[in-house]
C-alpha cells in the first residue's frame, strides 16, 4: 500500500489517524495538519513501513502523540509540532529520522529503536520552559543530534539509560537542571553548547 496525501487536515476521532499494519506500506503527507484530540495519529506495527511527513503541522491533546510505533519507519521534515507531553515511540530496531523542525513533545526509544535528528529544535525558546526531557531511551536504543537545539527547562534534556548510546555534535542544551544529561549509559559529545536563556519582556526591565 502507497498512498500520498497533500494539504489534508486530518483530526482523530478516538482512534488513531493512520495504521500501518501490513507488509512495506508508506504512506506521504505534505503540507498537512495534525491535530490529536482524542487519540494517536500514527500507530506502526507493519513490516517495513515508512511513514513521511513533510512541511506539516500538528497540536495534540496531553495525553496523545504523533505516532507509536514498532515497525514503522517516521521521517519528519521541515515539520511543527507542538503542545503534546506524551512522548512519540519507536521500538523494534525502526528509527525515526527528523530534520529541520520544531519538535515540542517528547521522544523516546526502547528495544532496538532509535532517534537520528538534524537541525532541529526541541521546546518553546520564547516562552516559559517546557519542563521535559526530550529524549529517552532505554533497552540497546540510540541516538544522534546534529545542530539541534533543545530547551528543557528543569528536567534533564537527555536520559541515557544502561546499554544505550547517545551521541550530540554542535548542539545546544538548555537545562536548569543539575545533570542537563543523565542516565547510566554512553553519551558521545562535541561542540556542545550549554545556554541560558533571555525572554523579551527582560529586554525592557
Amino acid at each position: 500500500l502507497r498512498v500520498n496525501f497533500n494539504s489534508i487536515e486530518f483530526e482523530t476521532n478516538s482512534d488513531n489517524c493512520f495504521l500501518l499494519s501490513g507488509t512495506s506500506s508508506a504512506i506521504t503527507t505534505q503540507n498537512c495538519s495534525f491535530r490529536a484530540t482524542n487519540g494517536n495519529i500514527i500507530s506502526g506495527t507493519g513490516t517495513s513501513s515508512n511513514f513521511y511527513m513533510e512541511n506539516c503541522t500538528g497540536t495534540f491533546a496531553s495525553t496523545f502523540t504523533l505516532y507509536i510505533c514498532t515497525n514503522t519507519v517516521i521521517w519528519i521534515n521541515n515539520c511543527n509540532y507542538y503542545d503534546a507531553t506524551t512522548p512519540g515511540t519507536s521500538t523494534t530496531q525502526q528509527p525515526a529520522y527528523i530534520n529541520s523542525s520544531w519538535i515540542n513533545f517528547p521522544l523516546s526509544a526502547s528495544s532496538s529503536g532509535n532517534i537520528q535528528v538534524t537541525y532541529t529544535k526541541f521546546g518553546l525558546i520564547f516562552q516559559a520552559y517546557t519542563d521535559v526531557t526530550y529524549i529517552t531511551l532505554s533497552g540497546t536504543s540510540g541516538s544522534s543530534l546534529l545542530h539541534c537545539e533543545i530547551y528543557s527547562g528543569t528536567q534533564s534534556a537527555i536520559s541515557v539509560g544502561s546499554g544505550c548510546t547517545a551521541e550530540a555534535y554542535k548542539t545546544i542544551i538548555n537545562s536548569s537542571n543539575t545533570n542537563a544529561v543523565d542516565g547510566a549509559g554512553t553519551f558521545k559529545f562535541s561542540d556542545l553548547s550549554f545556554s541560558a536563556r533571555l525572554y523579551i519582556d527582560q529586554l525592557f526591565l
